[in-house]
């Protein structure tokens, strides 16, 4: 399985941190399993992920809550 995120470790990106507009540097990736659906051998056949993104001071931001600029980040509230 391969999984590819929309950021990068070290990627600068814009979002809504402590009721502000900041720019942070991603300093991790997280990425969990959700809706997990088994067929009845046990097999997993189908399931959800999510990306959260550590930005540091204990951050963890949804993947879709980041933008590459300011203004596309303004644009989405």
């Amino acid at each position: 399985m391969t999984i590819e995120t929309k950021y990068n470790i070290g990627d600068e990106v814009w979002a809504v941190v402590e009721n502000r507009a900041q720019c942070l540097r991603i300093e991790g990736v997280m990425i969990n399993t959700l809706d997990e659906t088994f067929n009845e051998c046990g097999k997993l056949v189908s399931y959800r992920i999510r990306i959260k993104y550590y930005l540091g001071d204990g951050y963890w931001v949804k993947d879709i809550d980041c933008f590459p600029t300011k203004e596309e980040l303004l644009k989405s509230l």
